[in-house]
């Protein structure tokens, strides 16, 4: 358990956008909401979790679709970014109008990390090493997942506080810088690793 644990505590801490999105869950519905949001993203973890687990080796071959799932991280995290825009009478619609914190916190959990890709190659890549190490294996899967699970817990619920009461004041402005800074951190990233798959004849 306790190996799922920090590995999804330590995970779940920086600033990436699930987090952001909690803190401004957060801002609109308090405790109540937060808690409710963090359960519809451990729900939609412990499948990713699972699935990656049997599947990993076969995944991460699979260098085409780790490139597909970076572009989309990339797209996204740059509608994320514009949708945080005051918007005025004058404005065009948000990108991404689901980013809509009065809506119910556990479907919002639920549809943002469904959209979170990126944990699809994170997971498959920790689930391949442990196997390989023989730190996990089908008899303690599920011990394994829990743990994940309650990292993820307190990983957001401490970055949330954190970043409320002792960080920044959080605004619309911030958030979409917050949101470009993740944006241009996973095109670099996504340069990086697939520049070979991009650059292809």
């Amino acid at each position: 358990m306790k190996t799922g644990f920090w590995i999804s505590f330590i995970g779940s801490l920086p600033m990436g956008y699930l987090n952001l999105i909690a803190l401004r869950v957060f801002m609109a519905q308090s405790w109540g909401g937060l808690l409710e949001y963090v359960l519809g993203v451990i729900l939609i973890e412990s499948v990713v979790i699972y699935v990656t687990f049997w599947g990993a080796e076969r995944l991460l071959k699979n260098a085409r679709l780790l490139l597909w799932i970076d572009i989309f991280a990339v797209i996204f995290l740059f509608g994320l970014s514009v949708s945080c825009l005051p918007q005025t009478n004058n404005a065009l619609p948000p990108v991404l109008p689901a980013l809509d914190t009065h809506a119910s916190p556990i479907v919002l959990g639920l549809w943002f990390n469904t959209l979170n890709v990126l944990q699809i190659s994170f997971w498959a890549g920790w689930n391949v090493f442990l196997l390989e190490k023989k730190k996990i294996s089908p008899q303690n899967l599920y011990v394994y997942i829990i743990g994940a699970l309650l990292g993820t817990c307190v990983g957001m619920v401490g970055f949330v506080y954190l970043a409320h009461y002792y960080l920044f004041v959080p605004n619309d402005y911030i958030f979409f810088v917050l949101f470009l800074i993740l944006a241009v951190l996973a095109l670099g990233n996504l340069f990086w690793k697939r520049k070979h798959l991009l650059f292809q004849r």
